[in-house]
């Protein structure tokens, strides 16, 4: 029995010891190993698991759940109890003897917030959605933050990795180098510093390829925090995609950090609008009451309390939580006008970095194709020449190594420059359909593999045929797609719009727009959009009545023609203010036009199109000279408070004879982007006449045609009643009558003719 035992406590020692030794053992095996890095479009999936970003989420969270508790503690409340008492009573107020009884109470009711007491409790309520709100855009920054932090250690892994092999490379030759050179020392062709400054570039050489490891580690760890993941760098990582910015623009409005500064605007709006009165609070309650006593018998009641209380030191001053909000107010307005400054300047600016970079790339690789032709010529040289022509050919592959370094390097400025650009077209990350990758550096370009080949970097015993000559035709395709340096447009978005043909030939097209509810609209703003740029129109003038002006002050409105201005800027569709009444040219009513035009600063419009027509005034006929004045005192005024271009559409009459003379010396130096002259005539002749005889007294002027399909005009100044044929066919004969003119556009009034009269 003693051996049994001992034999079953031997076992279990036995197998404790086993299960340590196989949880200490295998524990690395059961783990998750890491996992070989997946092409950058997959990888970018997972920039929301980084832990950063699982921080941020879990404190977006618990905002969101502050947020609602807020909203529901708040209000009426409901209110109960219960009472019980013994009382010990006179049977009257100089009576000796007493009564003692018990008494059950119950109460119950409503009590509703009101004056102060209610503000403060929507004022909680704002609170808590700024809270919300913050809590957001640190979670939606760190996700763009991390998005750009992996395709940036994307690109430097990418370039690392070639990096590292052209290091390799190089090292290899070192095994024949080394004895030719040690050989002709001993021959007296070399002197020993000489031959150990050959050598010494193998060791310059050992250490790139250690930073290089060492930046492909840097590389990675900030690929796993930015993923969440540990990530193994597989044996060659295919060439970088960034989505294509060909035909957009840069989305400010969707930036995190401005749609953060607007959504504060609103909160703070909202809450100086309930500022006032902040420390009268009050409570309206509405109750029922029961009892019985006990002797006795049961009693019912119900009541209603109003309660208003107020320190005596506010009573009747001005209450200063209201200033309080105004200044919140105004200084999110102005945090909000700084982030849009500063994001329109660092737009630029990365933009132009880009540019740069590809100029430089462009540059290091017209050194690298140098440096390759010099080795091609060396090694011919080292076949038919002695003396040191085998040092010459040793020099000139230590000179192309360098050039390639160098190359690469620039290579990596170019892919993380695009990177910081593409952040301003993309603003929210990723999007939903996948987007267009465009490569910048191409591992298929044929110059690009010529140049890397690893003939260039054998030991110098080479044959003469396989010195191959370069191609030069590659070059081109290592160019960055550059961008304007403009704010609202890319080369790419005005190269598209010049290939967008309209119905009757080449020059481009624009249409005013005076009703803008369908564009305002999220059910039919797509539709309208894409039926705009279907018919061939690059530029929209429209036009918002008092009403949507006024609401695009609200909160919905904003959003509302935000919208509109993101989707129309994406699309490559420019649009610009449409402001028309001919009563501003009256000293007395031009403030009104500077208000509207103060009012829509903040809204991201590509420019300010003023239709005034001083002939719709009384009496225009016979003081046309002083309402020209007024016209150019009021689009003076209008330049002295917005920055965005202004345009101007005029009748043909002020450019001409005396009114030409006046509006060249008044109005045309003014700076007008363009200049919509109004020659409606159904006779394409005589318009294209009309027209050029005006553009040659102003050749330093931007001229556009307006032409008209409205109903309500007589037929030989409109084209509303012409077949799509006729009207497109007169358009043809203005661009060809007019092709030498300046003229670029045709604008047409007005969209909504041109789209009840099918004349698409």
């Amino acid at each position: 029995m003693k051996q049994y035992f001992k034999c079953f406590i031997y076992c279990h020692v036995f197998l404790g010891w086993a299960f340590v030794f196989s949880f200490f053992c295998f524990m690395p095996i059961v783990a998750a190993s890491p996992t070989p890095l997946l092409p950058l479009e997959q990888m970018e999936a997972l920039i929301s698991e980084g832990p950063e970003a699982m921080a941020a989420l879990s404190v977006l969270t618990r905002d969101e759940a502050e947020q609602a508790r807020e909203k529901q503690r708040n209000g009426a409340k409901y209110f109960s109890g219960v009472t019980y008492g013994h009382s010990i009573e006179p049977v009257f107020d100089t009576s000796e003897s007493t009564n003692r009884y018990d008494k059950l109470t119950v109460t119950g009711g409503l009590t509703f917030p009101i004056l102060g007491t209610l503000q403060k409790e929507r004022i909680g309520d704002i609170e808590a959605d700024l809270a919300a709100i913050k809590s957001r855009r640190r979670f939606e920054v760190l996700l763009q933050q991390n998005l750009s932090a992996l395709r940036k250690a994307y690109a430097a892994l990418w370039i690392e990795q070639q990096k590292e092999e052209l290091a390799k490379l190089f090292l290899t030759t070192e095994v024949e180098v080394a004895p030719v050179l040690q050989e002709r020392q001993a021959q007296g062709w070399l002197l020993p510093a000489d031959r150990l400054e050959f050598l010494s570039v193998y060791q310059d050489v050992r250490r790139d390829l250690a930073a290089s490891r060492l930046r492909q580690m840097q590389a990675l760890q900030t690929i796993s925090l930015a993923t969440g993941r540990d990530w193994t760098l597989p044996e060659k990582l295919p060439a970088p995609g960034l989505p294509s910015i060909a035909g957009k623009t840069f989305d400010l409005a969707g930036h995190p950090e401005v749609v953060f500064r607007n959504q504060l605007i609103v909160q703070y709006e909202k809450k100086l609008a309930l500022g006032k009165r902040m420390d009268r609070d009050g409570s309206l309650t509405i109750g029922i009451t029961a009892g019985r006593d006990f002797p006795g018998t049961v009693g019912k009641g119900a009541y209603i309390s109003l309660v208003m209380t107020e320190p005596v030191k506010g009573m009747g001053g001005k209450d200063p939580s209201e200033r309080a909000a105004a200044a919140e107010w105004e200084n999110a307005k102005q945090e909000y006008a700084l982030a849009r400054m500063k994001l329109a300047g660092e737009a630029e600016e990365s933009l132009a970095r880009a540019t740069y970079a590809a100029a430089s790339v462009n540059a290091r690789l017209s050194h690298l194709i140098v440096m390759a032709e010099s080795i091609r010529e060396n090694s011919l040289r080292r076949t038919v020449l002695t003396g040191d022509t085998f040092e010459q050919l040793q020099r000139s592959k230590s000179q192309y190594y360098k050039a390639a370094q160098e190359l690469l390097d620039q290579e990596l400025q170019l892919l993380q420059a695009a990177v910081a650009a593409v952040d301003y077209f993309y603003p929210r990350g990723l999007v939903q359909p996948p987007l267009e990758r465009v490569g910048l550096i191409s591992e298929q370009d044929v110059l690009r593999q010529q140049l890397f080949a690893p003939h260039w970097l054998d030991a110098g015993k080479q044959a003469v045929d396989r010195s191959v000559p370069l191609d030069f035709s590659g070059i081109e395709n290592l160019k960055f797609p550059a961008g304007s340096t403009g704010l609202k447009e890319t080369v790419a978005a005005k190269s598209r719009d010049e290939k967008r043909k309209t119905p009757w030939g080449r020059m481009k097209a624009a249409v005013y727009v005076w009703t803008a509810e369908p564009f305002l609209n999220g059910r039919t703003r797509t539709t309208e959009i894409d039926e705009v740029m279907g018919a061939g129109f690059s530029r929209i003038l429209i036009s918002l009545s008092r009403q949507q002006i006024t609401r695009s002050q609200s909160p919905q409105g904003r959003i509302e023609l935000e919208s509109l201005l993101r989707e129309t800027q994406s699309k490559g569709l420019r649009v610009d203010l449409l402001l028309g009444d001919p009563a501003w040219l009256e000293t007395h009513r031009r403030d009104e036009l500077l208000t509207l035009v103060s009012e829509m600063r903040d809204f991201a419009f590509d420019g300010i199109h003023l239709d005034i027509e001083p002939d719709s005034l009384p009496d225009a006929a016979s003081r046309r000279p002083e309402l020209l004045n007024g016209l150019a005192d009021t689009v003076k005024a209008a330049r002295e408070i917005t920055s965005l271009p202004i345009s101007l559409s005029l009748h043909p009459r002020y450019l001409e004879g005396d009114l030409g003379a006046l509006s060249r010396q008044k109005l045309l130096p003014l700076g007008l982007e363009e200049v919509a002259v109004m020659v409606y005539s159904s006779n394409p002749h005589i318009t294209a006449r009309r027209m050029a005889a005006i553009r040659a007294t102003c050749p330093q002027a931007t001229f556009w045609l307006a032409q008209s399909v409205e109903k309500n005009i007589p037929p030989e100044e409109s084209y509303a009643d012409r077949t799509p044929q006729e009207f497109n066919g007169a358009m043809r004969i203005l661009e060809d009558r007019l092709a030498d003119s300046g003229v670029s556009t045709i604008l047409i009034q007005a969209w909504e003719d041109y789209k009840k009269g099918n004349l698409q």
